[in-house]
């Protein structure tokens, strides 16, 4: 509709021109008459065609839900038999996990035992050089005295054998006359 005054575009309903301000005549004003026929053909047409278009909705709905099952479906299987291959894994590790800590733990178990073998053997050795750091200095004039009693029964040994070998060598002279 336009405007009288300056032939604007006007909008329906309004009730002065935007452009000019001239007011807008009642009869410029858009009225719609409907009677009740019309309205009860329409509301027949808007239902066929609501039911034509929820049928084709529901058709295609059923399609996508019947292709969202398969493939969840599937996601299933695939995520099942991606648990059971893992459930394995773990099963394997845990075995494996077990047998490296037992021979772990029997490795510890004998490197304890050499310890205490070993801090056995060092307390006697310490032991050992205590005694003999610590003798009594009546050790020292026995030992004196064993040398010198080996030092005269060395010589009383040499001085024996000499005077063997000398009664030898007259045996010899005179057994050889």
């Amino acid at each position: 509709m336009k405007c009288k005054s300056c032939g604007s575009n006007l909008g329906f309903g309004v009730a002065f021109c935007p452009k000019c301000g001239a007011k807008v005549e009642e009869s410029a004003k858009p009225g719609i008459k409907i009677n009740a026929d019309q309205i009860k053909e329409f509301s027949s047409n808007i239902s066929k065609k609501s039911s034509e278009a929820l049928k084709k909705s529901s058709a295609v709905i059923s399609e996508k839900a019947v292709e969202v099952k398969d493939k969840a479906m599937e996601a299933k299987e695939d995520i099942t038999n991606k648990l059971t291959e893992l459930d394995r894994m773990l099963e394997s590790s845990i075995t494996e996990y077990n047998d490296a800590y037992t021979l772990m733990n029997d490795k510890g178990m004998q490197l304890y035992v050499e310890r205490c073998r070993a801090v056995d053997s060092i307390n006697n050795v310490e032991l050992l050089v205590n005694s003999i750091a610590n003798h009594p200095k009546s050790f020292d004039t026995d030992f004196e005295e064993i040398n010198v009693n080996r030092k005269q029964f060395t010589d009383a040994c040499e001085f024996a054998k000499k005077e063997v070998d000398a009664a030898i060598d007259l045996h010899l002279k005179l057994t050889r006359v």
